[in-house]
């Protein structure tokens, strides 16, 4: 164990600070020599930070920021599209390095990531290491008012009011490999299914097109609203990803067309 291999991994990336945690097994991505020209190296020897730095300086390539930062659409977009490309090099590597079991070395891809406060990115791929029978996934949970009780699942015994730790206004998603307590709203994401949270809200097919012509901030909440017109949106105003908690949306000013990047 290491400092420099513990999750979250956090990098700066036009003007925001971004946290990215990972749980599964990328073998392309071990023991991989950065570009010593890219923006984003490794620090550690982690598949998690490699793959991240990848994420960032794909992000960084891609984009041209001079007259502002991506919208969230545009992000979403990319980042399904990079997760994907991800996902189908780990195939090609499972088969050309364990050619007669390859199915035992598939990638598994699940991960968090964070852009600033208020927006986070969830991806899942899920599977199981060689030998072992723990399958990694992601589950996610989101509550509003009225906040009720709930006990957690290894420890029945205790239980958690969380109307004594909420605003009435407040939305807040949790998101775990397994279910954290005995709900039966915990909702397990589908394969390769990529979801946007916006301070707590869940988005999991933006309409990118529409969300341009309403507003080009990613915190505009009536742009969101298009994106997904038959989720209800209650001004949320705090997300919990495991342990990573955004809150206050009046701060998160990022969107493509401004000229400055606020914080």
């Amino acid at each position: 164990t290491a400092l420099e291999n513990v999750h979250p991994f956090t990098r700066e990336l036009w003007g925001r600070n971004w946290a990215f945690a990972h749980n599964g097994d990328l073998p392309h991505f071990s023991n991989v020599t950065s570009n010593p020209s890219s923006r984003f190296q490794a620090v550690g020897t982690t598949d998690s930070e490699a793959v991240f730095t990848h994420i960032l300086n794909r992000l960084n390539d891609h984009f041209d920021t001079t007259s502002g930062a991506p919208s969230s659409c545009e992000l979403f977009d990319f980042l399904k599209m990079l997760a994907s490309e991800i996902i189908e090099e780990g195939r090609q590597f499972a088969v050309e390095n364990n050619p007669e079991n390859p199915d035992d070395y598939q990638p598994i891809f699940n991960f968090l990531m964070t852009c600033g406060e208020g927006l986070q990115f969830a991806f899942c791929y899920p599977g199981k290491r060689p030998n072992s029978e723990c399958w990694n996934s992601l589950h996610y949970i989101t509550r509003r008012a009225p906040f009720k009780k709930a006990r957690l699942v290894d420890n029945p015994e205790i239980e958690v009011d969380f109307a004594a730790v909420t605003d009435p206004n407040d939305v807040v998603s949790v998101i775990a490999t397994q279910p954290l307590t005995a709900e039966d709203d915990w909702i397990e994401m589908k394969k390769e299914e990529l979801l946007m949270f916006e301070y707590g809200q869940p988005f999991g097919t933006p309409n990118c097109e529409e969300a341009e012509e309403a507003s080009d901030s990613i915190t505009n909440i009536k742009s969101l609203e298009k994106l997904t017109p038959n989720v209800e949106f209650d001004s949320p105003d705090m997300l919990a990803l495991e342990t990573l908690t955004q809150s206050n949306p009046q701060n998160n000013n990022f969107g493509k067309g401004d000229d400055t990047i606020k914080e």
